[in-house]
């Protein structure tokens, strides 16, 4: 007898605690915001006019940039990580997607108290700078970290073009 109380008191000893790990912290404080920039995140507000450019390759984009916070923020040095957060960056003109990517692993880099992915490049589906000039778009990103929490941003900006990249 002596020996099996003794068995349950090591399985008790070695239980973790229910609230430790990355994912025990809950997702309450958890937030993406939607920014621009191609070497520094800028942030971006509803009705701010953002530039897009022409690339070396002929095609146009938007320098997409994120800042998010209460999530696994991943491995920026290794796109293969698995717990870099799953990233969807769209540009929409009226309600269609003109730009940007689905479902991406994307690591995000410290930044002060938050973490950020500058300069993603949300290439354009168009095949002039006419067709989106001065057009009403959204800019939206969505987050899912290893954890499972998932967060949302929506900007509503004015495009312009803004040169060569």
């Amino acid at each position: 007898m002596r020996g099996a109380w003794m068995a349950l008191g090591l399985v008790a000893c070695t239980k973790e605690p229910e609230d430790s790990g990355p994912c025990s912290r809950g997702a309450a404080d958890a937030y993406v915001e939607v920014g621009t920039g191609n070497t520094v995140f800028e942030a971006v507000t509803d009705g701010q006019v953002v530039p897009y450019v022409q690339g070396p390759q002929g095609g146009w984009h938007v320098w997409g940039s994120l800042r998010m916070g209460g999530l696994i923020p991943g491995d920026p040095e290794d796109v293969s990580s698995t717990d870099n957060p799953i990233v969807t960056f769209k540009v929409q003109v009226d309600g269609a997607d003109v730009g940007g990517f689905d479902a991406l692993p994307r690591g995000f880099s410290p930044s002060g108290d938050a973490f950020e992915r500058v300069g993603d490049t949300l290439i354009l589906q168009i095949t002039e700078s006419a067709q989106l000039e001065g057009s009403a778009a959204v800019l939206t990103a969505t987050v899912t970290d290893t954890c499972g929490t998932t967060v949302e941003d929506a900007r509503s900006v004015a495009l312009t073009f803004g040169g060569p990249a």
